[in-house]
């Protein structure tokens, strides 16, 4: 009998000859690269044409490459069976797999908090992280009191709906005072060695839309040691009663006839729903998703006011999907404030703005720099909406703006349906040559490119690379850099491939993005400081291609493995 049911099935046999043994009809999985690496067609999609399915039995991994996730047979499981990922799922794919491959497991092992349980420890550790601020005199909670009096929260002697823990462990000890840990660690506010990142840190609750608490945030403090120094917010994880892509900061407050108002942050929202009489939603730590339409569907209407700098305006264009959903939706744009600022200042917040359109048009005119920034864009933009209808209205309003006609414009921008451009423009692919000079190197090269990429999210890697990367580039760049160079072939000839790129320039170009995409993640490592000078040793000739290559992927493999900036 295992000790570690979990690892028992997930060694019980190969991970490629279980797969195999659930994909009937399909053709079997082909040896690719190194051994124990196989490439095939996914079971878990209507995947018949070319492989999307890469299996590493050493590490037992497996990946989609169409989007359906990755993982372990654990995960492969839940997939198979349309279960989301909880702990409490994972526990019942385990003893499914351990029956099915006749693996003699200890159930007793484990022992499953209710929601309830998670929901009520959650309750009472906010409580005692409220009431330190409350009652503490230590220096730490009045410098919490006086940043929480600075973003105008005080109200009746009481903060805003805040707490405080101190910092260190003593913020763990105020925070599981009378609460049973492992309901903390389920919950996420605590890890399994007893470590918190909300320890020094301001302490928000989120809540249900009936008003229970089902995850915390946190926020550092000026001049308050915590956990992570420099990392301004800690957004919850996603645990057993909480999941991010669901849940709005707000949902709770209950107001019929209220606008629903879309931020990015806490406090933003507090703001919207104090001083408006509308009602605030921030989006947790992530980008909207479909799922929070039905929160959004409570709503009369809903405005789109999203921070005033670049990450907010790209965060516009990212959510204009919501028009094809619901019925009222209009936007702000801000400059260079956020709605809790206006707040701060006393100044009122606008809850209904310009039609979205407008807004995105505007938008799309400020981040593009050039003409050609401003028409690639919009063509994004029109890959977000389904209707033709809507489609329509956004390149006419465009063309408005530019001062064109809306047959001319149409011919310079990229429209879903269009392999590209009518016009006979031809932009430069940067991901595509490098998959073109990848494909010339050694076997070796690209299986040190592979193992650089072996412990992390390959996609994630290349979208940092290339932020721009088509969904098909991005397929076909992830597989070439994990040595599926067979499943990179299959996919056919790619236009504007690049053969004489220059190398060089491309690296430059890649550490350039790398840069950007570090600006904006929270991290205390040394890798941010490496990235200019790898970037001129490229530039200068003082480094092989390859090296600089590795060094960049290695460089990636740590950044996205932070979080990103709220």
């Amino acid at each position: 009998m295992s000790d570690n049911p979990w690892d028992a099935v997930k060694h019980a046999t190969a991970l490629s000859d279980y797969i195999a043994s659930h994909s009937s009809g399909r053709r079997p999985m082909k040896p690719q690269g190194r051994k124990g690496h196989f490439m095939g067609f996914c079971p878990l999609h209507d995947n018949t044409r070319t492989p999307a399915l890469s299996v590493n039995d050493e590490l037992g991994v497996w990946k989609c490459f169409a989007g359906c996730g990755g993982g372990s047979v654990i995960d492969f499981w839940l997939a198979q069976h349309g279960m989301e990922q909880t702990k409490q799922n994972a526990w019942t794919a385990v003893q499914a797999l351990a029956r099915e491959l006749g693996v003699d497991i200890d159930d007793s092992t484990q022992d499953f908090l209710s929601d309830s349980r998670i929901i009520d420890a959650l309750t009472r550790g906010f409580a005692n992280a409220h009431e330190f601020l409350l009652t503490s005199d230590s220096p730490d909670a009045e410098k919490a009191w006086t940043y929480v009096e600075s973003r105008g929260l005080l109200r009746d002697d009481e903060a805003s709906g805040m707490g405080f823990l101190p910092p260190g462990r003593r913020g763990v000890k105020v925070l599981s005072r009378g609460v049973d840990e492992r309901a903390l660690v389920a919950g996420g506010v605590l890890t399994e060695g007893g470590w918190s990142m909300f320890s020094g840190r301001l302490v928000i609750p989120i809540r249900s839309g009936d008003g229970s608490i089902i995850a915390l945030a946190g926020r550092e403090i000026p001049e308050v040691s915590c956990s992570k120094p420099g990392v301004k917010w800690v957004n919850p994880p996603d645990t057993q009663v909480f999941h991010k892509r669901r849940n709005l900061y707000g949902q709770h407050v209950s107001k019929p006839d209220a606008r629903g108002v879309v931020v990015e942050g806490y406090f933003d929202a507090d703001a919207v729903s104090d001083t408006t009489g509308e009602v605030g939603l921030a989006v947790c730590g992530t980008t909207m998703t479909p799922e929070h339409l039905s929160i959004l569907s409570r709503c009369r209407g809903v405005t789109l006011m999203f921070d005033g700098d670049e990450a907010g305006y790209k965060a516009l264009l990212r959510s204009l999907w919501v028009v094809d959903h619901v019925d009222d939706v209009s936007a702000v744009i801000l400059d260079g404030d956020d709605p809790a600022d206006l707040a701060c200042r006393g100044a009122s917040i606008p809850t209904r703005g310009v039609d979205v359109l407008q807004a995105v048009v505007e938008v799309a005119d400020r981040l593009g720099g050039d003409r050609a920034g401003f028409d690639r864009l919009i063509s994004r933009a029109c890959g977000q909406v389904s209707g033709r209808a809507t489609r329509a209205a956004l390149v006419e309003c465009a063309a408005n703006h530019v001062g064109e006609s809306t047959s001319r414009l149409t011919r310079t921008l990229t429209l879903p349906g269009q392999d590209h451009p009518t016009s006979t423009r031809v932009t430069p692919r940067p991901e595509l040559s490098l998959c073109a000079w990848l494909l010339g190197q050694s076997d070796e090269v690209r299986g040190a490119t592979a193992a650089t990429l072996a412990h992390v999210d390959c996609g994630a890697v290349v979208r940092v690379l290339f932020p721009d990367a088509t969904s098909e580039t991005l397929a076909t760049t992830c597989a070439l850099l994990t040595c599926d160079v067979d499943a990179y072939r299959q996919v056919g000839s790619l236009p504007h491939l690049d053969e004489d790129v220059n190398i060089r320039a491309l690296l430059t170009s890649m550490m350039l993005s790398v840069s950007m995409w570090a600006s904006n993640v929270d991290t205390d490592t040394d890798e941010a400081l490496r990235i200019p000078r790898v970037a001129a040793w490229v530039q200068d000739g003082h480094t092989d291609p390859v090296s600089a290559l590795l060094v960049i992927l290695d460089t990636c493999v740590e950044l996205v493995q932070f979080p990103v900036k709220v």
